[in-house]
């Protein structure tokens, strides 16, 4: 049954894979710089889709986690030596603080991500050089050849960052992310508190545009 239910999309993506992409790849004028731009995306908004999911995700089972692991260390002090034992506790105590400061620290990774979304959507057509085509005739086996509405470098620029920037920097960081928060947030903390440090000024600031608005609702509606 699983299978059945991912064969209709598949079969959509890859039929618009090889009409808006493999068809097209005539209009790439530097087929580096395209490369170059799509895996900086990708590489910014995995990083960034898999924070904002670990982030929502951490709860107090990740939490437990680390406190046993904290009673692990000093378990361990003898063997690891005090100077390692501090070093790995000071890791613990900010990886700690960046899961109970998840709520400040979502919106500057929500604000960094479609940032880079946007800077790559806005960059690959720097990698093409025909303007938009009328239309595409694309040959299928099957079927033989069909015009097909749309072709150029908008159509290839959009379904890209479709196929590549969704599929590789959405739904399967979230995915992991989701199995795995705190291994992210361990692995990533410096990234976060770099963001952070850029993006959270900005995030606060869009934090206190709902102030208002969610006054008004419990005043309205009562706090849950």
């Amino acid at each position: 049954m699983y299978v059945l239910r991912i064969i209709p999309g598949w079969i959509a993506i890859s039929v618009l894979f090889y009409i808006y992409v493999v068809k097209q790849l005539s209009l790439v004028v530097d087929f580096w710089v395209l490369a170059g731009v799509m895996f900086l995306g990708i590489l910014l908004s995995f990083l960034c889709s898999s924070i904002e999911m670990a982030l929502a995700s951490i709860g107090e089972r990740e939490l437990t986690r680390i406190a046993a692991q904290s009673r692990q260390l000093l378990v361990e002090i003898d063997i690891i030596g005090p100077a390692e034992y501090a070093k790995r506790q000071l890791k613990l105590a900010r990886v700690m603080d960046i899961c109970y400061s998840a709520n400040n620290l979502n919106a500057p990774i929500v604000i960094f991500n479609n940032v880079a979304n946007i800077l790559i959507a806005s960059f690959i057509p720097l990698a093409l050089s025909k303007g938009n085509v009328p239309n595409l005739t694309a040959t299928f086996a099957v079927i033989g050849s069909i015009a097909i509405p749309g072709a150029g470098t908008e159509a290839l620029t959009f379904i890209a960052t479709i196929v590549f920037l969704v599929i590789f920097g959405e739904v399967i960081p979230k995915k992991l992310a989701r199995e795995y928060p705190l291994w992210f947030i361990q692995k990533l903390a410096i990234i976060i508190r770099s963001v952070d440090l850029l993006f959270g000024w900005l995030g606060n600031s869009f934090l206190s545009i709902v102030v208002i608005p969610t006054y008004l609702l419990r005043r309205i509606f009562g706090s849950t």
